[in-house]
């Protein structure tokens, strides 16, 4: 059951990080622009990246166009890396909006590892052995393994929320003892 749970988790960070990529289209459009790209790439990039996302995560759960989506977010994961490099080598705190505006999130060394995490997954998806996957399961199983992939999304948005607030506390406590 672990490549159907996968396959979830899959879909839901990209149609997730899509969709609230285009509710939160001017904060993502000043990541763009804060990472030297030029109006015109700006433009079409703010876009472009959540669509893409949108359309290769749905495509997941096709398995006429499923392998299509898994390298096509494979080559996004690459894109996203050479991002985050360019963003490191600018040296100064780039919000990176990889879930839009739910997180206040900066491109860091973090942002490498989770780049790694879901590359894994990707490769996993791609070579992994599997008789099952998530368009064959029944539908209880399938309604369980999709709300445990929305939880972990949950769970993870949460400890990172909870982790900045108490970096920012620590910040304010720190300056108001100063």
């Amino acid at each position: 059951m672990l490549f159907p749970l996968i396959q979830a988790l899959y879909i839901t960070v990209f149609v997730f990080s899509g969709i609230t990529k285009l509710l939160s289209y001017q904060s993502f459009r000043k990541t763009f622009l804060d990472l030297g790209f030029s109006s015109l790439l700006t433009r079409i990039g703010t876009i472009l990246i959540p669509v893409v996302e949108l359309c290769f995560g749905f495509m997941i759960l096709n398995d006429k166009v499923r392998i299509i989506s898994e390298v096509g977010l494979l080559f996004l994961l690459l894109i996203f890396t050479w991002v985050t490099h360019k963003a490191l080598n600018i040296k100064k705190d780039i919000y990176c909006n990889c879930f839009g505006g739910t997180l206040p999130d900066k491109f860091g060394l973090n942002t490498y590892l989770k780049i790694f995490i879901l590359f894994l997954m990707d490769l996993y998806l791609i070579f992994g052995q599997h008789s099952l996957d998530l368009s064959n399961v029944p539908f209880p199983t399938k309604c369980e393994i999709i709300l445990t992939s929305i939880g972990i999304l949950l769970i993870y948005l949460l400890v990172i929320s909870l982790m900045n607030f108490k970096k920012n506390l620590l910040y304010h406590e720190k300056r108001g003892k100063s």
